[in-house]
Order: C-alpha cells, then sequence, then structure tokens
C-alpha cells in the first residue's frame, strides 16, 4: 500500500447551486491501478463531481491537486485536456471522419500506428476500422473513446454512467476492458449501475461524500507527455468532400456569386466594351493615326508591328490651315475642303457594296466618289454623273477627276463612318481615293494642319481584324505627340449614343449590383453561421484530441480559403461559359448594338480578395468567441448539431 501513486487529490471540496449543497467537504485520494465507483441516485451531483475533476467547472472552497499541480476553483480545462480522458454519455468525434482517421488524430507518436490495429483487435471492434461515427452503436463509440484515450497516454480516465444505453452482451464486453484498463490507470465512474459494483475496487456512496478523508499517500509527480502529432491538414480538408454536408446552400451560394458576376460582366468597362462590340459587330478596320514628321521610318515599322495591312493619307486632317484664312471668325478656304478619304482597294472598305447606288468603285487614281447630296447639288439625275469629269481645287493645284460612283442616301448614325469621320452629314462630301493622295505621305506639299497645332502627319491606318486594330488602338489612344512619335486619336467620342445607352445601363445595373451582393452577404452570412457552430463544435474535437489551438485555428483558416476559393472557381467557370452564350442571344433579338457581358479579369480578382477578407473575418469573430466559450461547453452543445 507504500507504493501507492495518488494521481488526483481532493481536499474539502464543496460547491453549492443557489443555497442548495450539491458537494460539501469531500476529501478523497483517486490512486492508480484502482477503479472507483461513485454511486448514487440520478440527480444527486455524482457528474457535478466529475466536471469539477475534470475542469468544466469551478467549485466553491477546497483544492484539488492533479499529479503534482494544485487547482483552486476551478482545475485548468487546459490541462485536464492533456492529462484526463472524460467520456461523458456523449462520445465526441469527428463527425466526416472513419473510426482509423479519428483515432490516428490522437496518437501522440506518428510511429505507434500500429497500435491502432492492436486496440481494435483487443476491443472487438476491427471491422470498424472504416466506419464513420454515425455507422456505430452506443457501446462501440464507448470503447472507441477509451482507445483514444489510451493512444493520447492519458492514466485519468473518467466515466459519466458509461453503461446508461448499453444493452446486456455491451455491459459485459465494458465490465471486461476496465478490468484490464485498471491495472495502470485510474478508473472513475459515476453511476448508479449497481452491477457495477463487482468490477470496483472501492465504491463511494455519494450519499454520505463529506465522510470521505485523504490517505498518507504521495502525489505523483507529473511527466509531460512528449507529442509528435500528425499532420492535420490532410484530415480537415476531408470536409469539403463529405458526402453528408449540406449542398443546398453550397449551390443557392455559387448561384448567387455567379449572378453577381454576370451583374458586373454587364455594366463595367463600358467604354472599352463599347468600342470592341462596335468594331466587331460593323467590321471597322481603321483607325485615325497621327505621325510625327519627324520620325522617319518610325511609324512603318511600328505599323508593320501590328500587322496593319495598310496606311493612307487623311486629306481632310493635313490641308495647311494659315492665320490669314481665318477673318471675322469664319474659315475661308481658297480650295476644296469638303474632300473625305477612301482607301483605293475596296477589300479595304468592307461597306462599298452596300454604299454605292450607282455606278462603281475606284479603278483608277483620279477617280472620285460623290455623296448623294453632294451629286444631286449637281445634277437632278445623279446617275446621269457617272463618267463625267468634275474639276476640283486643292491647296496646291486644280485637278480633274472622273465621277465613278454615287452613295445611297447615307443615315448620320452609320458606324463605320462615324468611325472615320465622326458624326457628318456624309451625304454633303465627296470621297477622293488614298492612291491619289499617295504623294503627299512623302513630301511637305500639304504639310500638317495647323489648326489642330499636330505637327504630324493625319493618317487612316487599316487592319485585318479587330483584334490587332483594338491592340493597337489601346496602346497608344490618346498619347501626346509632342512626346510620342506616334499617337491614335480616341473615336470614343464619335457614339455619343451608345455611350449615353450605357450610362443608362450602368445606373440601373449597379443599384441592382450592390442590392445583390448585400443579399449574397447576408445570405453568405447566415450560412456562415450556422457552418461555424458546428466548425466550432469539429475544431474543439480537434483540440480535445491534443491539438494546439493556434495550429487548428491557421490550419481551418487555409481550408476555409480553399472551400471560398472552390465555390467562387465555379461561379467563375459558370460566368465564363455563359457569357458568349448570352452576348449570343442579345445580338439575336437585337436587344443591344453593342456586346452587353465582357469578362473583366480585374473584377473577379477584386471579387475574390472581398470573398476572403469578409471570410476571413467572419470566420475569425465567430472562433474567438467559442474559444472564449470553453472548449468543452462547444463540444457539448455542438452535440445537438450532430
Amino acid at each position: 500500500m507504500e507504493n501507492k501513486k495518488v494521481l488526483i487529490r481532493c481536499h474539502d471540496i464543496s460547491k453549492s447551486y443557489e443555497k442548495n449543497n450539491v458537494i460539501r467537504n469531500f476529501s478523497f485520494d483517486f490512486c492508480e491501478d484502482h477503479l472507483y465507483l461513485i454511486l448514487g441516485e440520478s440527480g444527486c451531483g455524482k457528474t457535478t463531481l466529475l466536471n469539477i475533476l475534470t475542469g468544466t467547472i469551478f467549485f466553491d472552497k477546497g483544492s484539488i491537486s492533479v499529479y503534482n499541480y494544485k487547482f483552486a476553483k476551478q482545475v485548468s480545462l487546459d490541462f485536464s485536456r492533456e492529462n484526463i480522458a472524460y467520456i461523458t454519455q456523449n462520445t465526441h468525434f469527428i463527425d466526416y471522419l472513419t473510426v482509423k482517421d479519428n483515432l490516428e488524430l490522437c496518437l501522440n507518436k506518428i510511429e505507434d500506428s500500429y497500435l491502432i490495429q492492436n486496440y481494435l483487435k483487443e476491443f472487438q471492434l476491427s471491422t470498424s476500422i472504416n466506419k464513420y461515427p454515425s455507422q456505430l452503436s452506443g457501446g462501440e463509440r464507448q470503447r472507441i473513446a477509451i482507445i483514444q484515450a489510451l493512444l493520447k497516454e492519458q492514466k485519468i480516465i473518467i466515466f459519466d454512467e458509461p453503461t446508461a444505453s448499453l444493452d446486456l452482451e455491451n455491459k459485459i464486453i465494458l465490465s471486461s476492458i476496465l478490468k484490464k484498463l485498471k491495472k495502470d490507470h485510474v478508473i472513475i465512474c459515476a453511476t448508479h449501475d449497481e452491477s457495477m459494483k463487482e468490477v470496483a475496487d472501492e465504491i463511494i456512496d455519494f450519499n454520505h461524500i463529506e465522510n470521505y478523508q485523504n490517505s498518507d499517500y504521495i502525489l505523483s509527480n507529473y511527466k509531460k507527455i512528449e507529442v509528435q502529432k500528425k499532420f492535420l491538414f490532410s484530415y480537415m480538408v476531408k470536409q469539403l468532400f463529405d458526402k453528408k454536408r449540406e449542398k443546398k446552400s453550397e449551390f443557392l451560394l455559387v448561384l448567387i456569386l455567379f449572378l453577381i458576376l454576370l451583374l458586373f460582366f454587364a455594366s463595367a468597362n463600358y467604354k472599352e466594351k463599347l468600342l470592341e462590340s462596335l468594331v466587331s459587330k460593323y467590321q471597322v478596320n481603321v483607325v485615325q493615326t497621327l505621325c510625327s514628321i519627324e520620325s522617319g521610318d518610325y511609324c512603318q515599322s511600328i505599323l508593320e508591328k501590328y500587322h496593319a495591312v495598310n496606311f493612307t493619307y487623311n486629306y481632310a486632317e493635313n490641308i495647311p490651315i494659315p492665320d490669314d484664312l481665318v477673318k471675322d471668325g469664319y474659315l475661308v478656304l481658297e480650295f476644296d475642303g469638303t474632300l473625305r478619304t477612301l482607301p483605293y482597294e475596296k477589300n479595304l472598305f468592307p461597306i462599298a457594296d452596300q454604299t454605292l447606288l450607282f455606278g462603281n468603285y475606284y479603278t483608277s487614281e483620279n477617280e472620285i466618289i460623290l455623296g448623294y447630296k453632294a451629286a444631286s447639288s449637281l445634277s437632278e439625275n445623279p446617275q446621269d454623273l457617272i463618267g463625267t469629269k468634275i474639276s476640283i481645287k486643292l491647296p496646291d493645284k486644280e485637278e480633274e477627276f472622273t465621277i465613278c460612283g454615287i452613295f445611297k442616301y447615307l443615315p448620320d448614325n452609320d458606324i463605320y463612318l462615324q468611325s472615320m469621320y465622326g458624326d457628318l452629314d456624309y451625304n454633303m462630301y465627296s470621297y477622293i481615293n488614298s492612291k491619289y493622295l499617295e504623294k503627299y505621305l512623302y513630301d511637305d506639299v500639304f504639310g500638317h494642319n495647323e489648326l489642330h497645332n499636330d505637327k504630324a502627319t493625319s493618317l487612316y491606318v487599316y487592319f485585318n481584324n479587330s483584334k490587332d486594330l483594338m491592340h493597337f488602338y489601346h496602346d497608344f489612344v490618346g498619347k501626346n505627340i509632342k512626346e510620342n512619335d506616334l499617337a491614335v486619336r480616341d473615336f470614343s467620342s464619335n457614339f455619343i449614343d451608345y455611350q449615353q445607352d450605357i450610362e443608362v445601363l450602368k445606373l440601373f445595373s449597379y443599384p441592382v449590383i450592390i442590392l445583390a451582393f448585400l443579399s449574397a452577404l447576408i445570405f453568405y452570412f447566415q450560412t456562415k453561421n450556422i457552418q461555424n457552430h458546428y466548425k466550432g463544435y469539429i475544431l474543439s474535437v480537434y483540440y480535445y484530441y491534443g491539438y494546439e489551438w493556434n495550429k487548428i485555428l491557421k490550419t481551418n483558416l487555409i481550408v476555409s480559403f480553399l472551400s471560398v476559393i472552390s465555390k467562387y472557381i465555379i461561379a467563375v467557370i459558370l460566368a465564363i461559359i455563359f457569357v458568349p452564350i448570352l452576348n449570343i442571344i442579345v445580338s439575336y433579338f437585337n436587344l443591344f448594338d453593342f456586346q452587353l457581358f465582357s469578362i473583366d479579369i480585374m473584377i473577379i480578382i477584386y471579387l475574390l480578395v472581398a470573398l476572403i477578407v469578409l471570410s476571413f473575418l467572419f470566420t475569425m469573430i465567430s472562433l474567438i468567441k467559442q474559444k472564449k466559450k470553453g472548449w468543452l461547453r462547444v463540444i457539448e452543445d455542438g452535440d445537438d448539431l450532430l
């Protein structure tokens, strides 16, 4: 008897609720190699004593020593977690992990994994290794909980009503296990089951609990168990693939994120979207470019780099306008200033056939095409002008041209012509061809347009496809010709009517986006709130298994990020798939004159960052609250969720 090791010493413990004394002046030593039975009727306070011993609740007076650590008022929950296995009527497991996984998490050393099979065989549970906790009976769950205590090397095992939900067969199995365990453990069982007396070394009669006293035995010294836990991430991430997870809320969250992305895609980058859509839809292949007259071959090398197929001289933007031609505030020209330039090659003017009313496109450099009003001013029957000659005074000389074609009456909002000339009455102009104007590309006869104060030559640059055109346009639009050798005129202002349409769309869509985003956040946080109660339970079980809270928190944040990102990626993929389909529908029903939806990478990134930050903040706040609540209380509350 002298060699008995005292693991728990209670000295003069008392506990009352309001004025009801539940425990009064209890002193007792719990020694190793013993099974203690605390016997009494239900409701007499047995569970209260167990909760005091495990640190779940505080006591009013006295002290408790566990090993050689002395506690007043309350046993440290963290110390209890590391050294005492408290097996309540509700056992605690990670529900989405198998028995094998749950047991592996309890190992103090990775190399001790062979013990799992040994204990399962000894406890008659070998066939349950790949089962989930929900597939276990009450007796099996209790036996698994005992194995967890053995794997964690906890010498103190405390049971609360271990046989309450067991049939006779499981009671016999449990009794046999307890007889073996008590050889090198201290086991404390609170029960009202009289049949447990046969396995007890000592029975504590709870009706006379104040009569017990301490022994003369010495408290055993505490030896901290060396712990090298298994990598937590590989287990925690399995939750993302758990088939039992609630899928409806996840599907709704993906759907809401998908709709928000579509709304942003419909309203963002409207100016760029407008230009790209109009360029593509209306076969726009030309941009107006300014090239420094001192740049030499620079401009031509840049145009080749961007796959320009041709460039032509722009008559209207290059004619010299000296100050002495401005009289009384009006511009008085001694030459024709209404001429506009068209490419000589018909394939560079894609609307040629649909635009010509009479005659043909150019076949020689000294040919000219007249607008409908310009032709009508010369003849009541414009068709009769085809093949006749017209004399036009240019800044350097007077030139005779043959009329080869007459344009039909053109609307002011013709998209292709707007992209070249802006918002003009195209019917009043005459159109000379670029072949005739080639000579002005390489001399200073016309010089540069003093009216615009640009020391540059204005060119029309042509491309085979809208992609090359927009690439060139975005790289050079709006640059200052004084500082750069090449610049592109911004033609977005030529489509004011369309910009107004998109501005209206923006004003309408932004409130919808804000409402949708707020609705998504409310839904998301409600979903997360429910999930975090469940997650708080799961994380507390990991903590109960022996993992440090900081490691659990970091791993959980990584898994939470993966969860958010996975849902968001699905929403992004859906949006990318549906954007072209929706654009086809919009185009088919002619709902807009431009491509309504456009994918914006920055919007995708901004929304992802916002989602991660909000998820991080909400998760942190929720988990901090639950940590303050206490891991065991969270576990007990979480039992209702399962």
